[in-house]
């Protein structure tokens, strides 16, 4: 049931993102949540984002840019 409502229900959350360098530009490449143990790239950072019927649109600029964190096999 709660998932249905966090579809169906416009909300706003802040998602972490990894980026890519492209040139001399950062680029979102996907959620850190998706990440597998062994992938890398270049940064991350937290972005807020308005979810509807399970679409996600970003709003406003990244927040807090960083090195990238990579995940490991516990």
């Amino acid at each position: 049931m709660k998932k249905w409502l966090r579809i169906l229900l416009p909300h706003w959350e802040t998602d972490t993102v990894v980026l890519q360098t492209v040139g001399d530009e950062l680029h979102i490449v996907c959620s850190y949540h998706d990440v597998d143990p062994g992938e890398v790239f270049d940064g991350m950072c937290e972005l807020k984002i308005f979810t509807w019927f399970n679409c996600a649109f970003p709003f406003g600029g990244p927040i807090n840019v960083r090195s990238f964190e990579p995940k490991v096999n516990a």
